[in-house]
């Protein structure tokens, strides 16, 4: 699976960093540690850094191109699969995290190594985010990495 990322050159060189603070799919510093967010398009991964970054341009920033190769994914696009879990597919798009939060905590413990979920920030786009601690490193693969000026 093809995957993309916006880091900021100061998290560099780790390029699978996230911030430290709640976000919609992980709580605690332990949790964020272990998630890495990545979307399935380069314009998707614009929008939500961009919303992220209220707006601002994207400089300083490196586009991540990987290569993610996962057996134990839940796909909650899929509305079925969201009735499976007891959640309505819109609750994933809630200002409030906590459901997203929930889902994402439960998950994790049963080993799923990461979630396709539907973009907040841009109709159609996708998501993954990665349960780092239930995938194997050498799964991740970094394919290029360019420095956005």
């Amino acid at each position: 699976m093809k995957l993309y990322r916006l880091v900021h050159t100061s998290a560099l060189p780790n390029v699978l960093a996230v911030r430290f603070s709640p976000n919609r799919y992980h709580v605690t510093p332990e949790e964020a540690k272990n998630t890495s967010y990545m979307s399935t398009s380069l314009a998707t991964c614009q929008r939500e850094v961009m919303h992220h970054l209220g707006g601002f341009a994207l400089h300083n920033m490196v586009e991540v191109e990987f290569e993610v190769d996962l057996e134990r994914v839940v796909d909650l696009t899929d509305p079925k699969k969201c009735a499976d879990l007891d959640i309505e597919p819109d609750d994933l798009l809630e200002d409030t995290h906590a459901i997203p939060q929930s889902v994402a905590k439960r998950l994790r413990r049963k080993g799923i190594e990461a979630i396709l979920v539907p973009s907040a920030r841009e109709q159609d786009g996708k998501n993954v985010v990665l349960f780092l601690e239930n995938i194997d490193p050498r799964m991740i693969r970094k394919v290029r990495e360019s420095l956005r000026e």
